[in-house]
């Protein structure tokens, strides 16, 4: 394998302009690479050599020509410039060197994800390329079927991420060449690709793009080997040397020479299938191949973008209540990634909000699912930073992140203590019957130690028992928040406060009105004093209006209102209300 490091590469290091993160790499890398090793010593010796240059007496006509003072005129006080001056002609020598190789190298530089929310709706019929293969391996082994059956749709929610990709290309030459990278993600979406040279995008030009994806699965590898020779090895320590005639998943047709009569033997008896050789046209990992045209020889700096399935993230929150009508909230950030490849300190962004992607034209092949396990991982104590995004919101992580295949990571998004609440009974007899409500209500402001949108999320909601140990005490969720509006939620059905809802009366007024009348009883049995929100519910399609109430009411919205009634404790309110209708 080449080494990814240049030359260059290694003086940046070897002077200290390396960033901290690609020392430490190179450090690594360092241990175990005998060439660098060698290119660092030579490299160390040269320097050394300019060090004792310092040290040399300048010629007298020569530090006049460079007007210092006559106590001055040692190299010393030039040494830096004659230093850096050095390094940059062995720059330019060993690039040189390089170039007259005519080695194409391609170094990964960075890599940026832009993961939208998993409530981020993908088409129902959404067909990724690792999946397309995974299912042509199953039509393959079960053999063809009587008929094509429809595609299983795949859940709603597996999730998007655009990926962009930088890595340098060195001595790229003129005229057509093929470029290859490899480590790109198995759920690709080949039509979303796009690659470009940032140094010069109009000398580098894409003729042709192609995106493999025929895994060497058994399957596969077993499909190329039909009428070519095999060794089966059994677990008595038997051996079988033939020609693979047919195969399945539960047995191997196998015949002792080529055309001849197969012998039926079940995989379960099998212990290994030797081969010659891996089969040509099929690669180990997902693989981006071009043909680029490029009319200015050298380097390049490039850039490959592409959308992704199976990446999603939420946000996920624990609410600690406390008495006194005081909260602490905590979010977490659950990030999912089964994309089919790794990211290696990645800058990370989240994008809250729907995005809407246009419904497509089903892939009619067979579909096994994926069923390898996640990976759980946490990590705690970054934030990130909010900005606004045309209608999303997104938000970017402060460092870079590893998200590695199959693994669910968690990265802190906030937390804020001491967070003023207040709690609301809500009295619905068409939801609860004769319960109330319980909710509690905050505003997502400055002023409330909050103030940062809220992405839709989650909600675990936590109390402490009488034995001061904190208990689960209920889940809710929250849509997208923004700042400066209410948060409300549900804790469930209030204990001692009771509802009762009857109709007194009915009269009908004529073939396009009627009157009806109501009366709730409110009790409370609770040790404090409690304001009850009634809601009541209009008849839809017609027009209504009070002709006697015993309290004043709010209009939710034109089919629904509601009455705020103060219960003492132990005691008992009574609302009564008339409505008269005309449709």
């Amino acid at each position: 394998m080449d080494c990814p490091y240049s030359p260059e590469d290694i003086l940046v290091w070897l002077y200290g302009e390396m960033p901290p993160e690609g020392a430490s790499a190179f450090e690594e890398h360092l241990a175990g690479c005998e060439t660098c090793r060698e290119t660092v010593a030579r490299f160390r010796r040269t320097r050394e050599v300019l060090d004792e240059a310092a040290d040399v007496e300048l010629p007298p006509k020569l530090a006049g020509d460079i007007d210092l003072p006559r106590s001055r005129r040692r190299l010393r006080h030039a040494a830096a410039g004659l230093v850096a001056v050095a390094a940059l002609l062995l720059i330019m020598v060993l690039m040189g060197r390089d170039s007259a190789l005519g080695e194409l190298r391609i170094v990964p530089q960075g890599i940026e994800l832009t993961i939208f929310s998993e409530q981020s709706s993908l088409p129902e019929s959404y067909t990724s390329a690792n999946d397309i293969q995974a299912r042509q391996a199953m039509f393959q082994m079960a053999g063809p079927p009587r008929r094509r059956m429809q595609p299983r749709r795949p859940p709603r929610r597996w999730g998007l991420a655009l990926i962009r990709d930088k890595r340098n290309i060195f001595n790229l030459p003129e005229g057509d060449s093929e470029i290859t990278f490899t480590d790109v993600a198995a759920t690709i979406d080949p039509e979303t690709v796009r690659f470009e040279s940032l140094t010069d995008p109009e000398a580098a030009v894409v003729r042709e793009q192609n995106f493999e994806f025929d895994l060497a699965s058994p399957q596969a590898v077993l499909k190329r080997y039909i009428d070519r020779p095999i060794t089966l090895k059994f677990r008595a320590d038997d051996m079988l040397e033939g020609y693979l005639a047919s195969f399945d998943r539960k047995q191997l047709g196998v015949t002792t020479k080529a055309g001849g009569e197969p012998q039926i033997i079940p995989r379960s008896s099998i212990a290994r299938i030797q081969l010659e050789k891996l089969p040509e046209g099929l690669v180990t990992r997902p693989t981006l191949r071009w043909i680029i045209r490029n009319t200015k020889p050298g380097d390049h700096e490039t850039v490959l973008s592409y959308l992704a399935g199976k990446m999603k993230w939420r946000a996920d929150y624990v609410v600690v209540v406390h008495p006194g009508d005081v909260l602490d909230l905590k979010g977490w950030v659950t990030i999912v990634n089964q994309s089919g490849a790794s990211y290696h300190d990645a800058k990370l962004k989240l994008m809250a909000g729907d995005v809407h992607r246009v419904r497509e034209e089903p892939i009619r092949v067979n579909q096994p699912l994926d069923g390898s396990a996640s990976e759980f991982n946490m990590e705690v104590a970054y934030q990130f930073k909010e900005k606004a995004f045309f209608e999303y919101h997104l938000y970017t992580l402060q460092r870079s992140a590893t998200l590695l295949d199959n693994q669910t990571k968690q990265i802190s998004l906030l937390e804020a203590q001491g967070v003023k609440c207040k709690r609301k009974y809500v009295f619905d007899a068409a939801r609860d019957a004769s319960r109330v409500r319980v909710s509690l209500e905050f505003k997502n402001e400055k002023a409330n130690r909050l103030g940062m949108p809220l992405p839709k999320g989650r909600v675990r909601i936590m109390m402490n028992d009488p034995d001061g140990e904190q208990q689960l005490h209920n889940t809710d969720s929250i849509d997208h928040t923004p700042k400066d509006e209410e948060v409300e939620l549900t804790l469930g059905l209030a204990r001692g406060l009771i509802g009762e809802r009857t109709q007194t009366d009915r009269k009908r007024l004529g073939e396009r009105s009627r009157e009806e009348s109501y009366r709730i009883r409110l009790r409370n049995h609770r040790d404090e004093d409690v304001v009850i929100v009634v809601r009541e519910h209009m008849q839809a399609g017609a027009e209504w209006k009070f002709i006697r109430k015993s309290h004043e009411f709010e209009k939710e919205d034109a089919n629904t209102v509601r009455f705020a009634v103060a219960v003492p404790v132990n005691m008992e309110k009574v609302l009564t209300y008339t409505v008269r209708y005309h449709w």
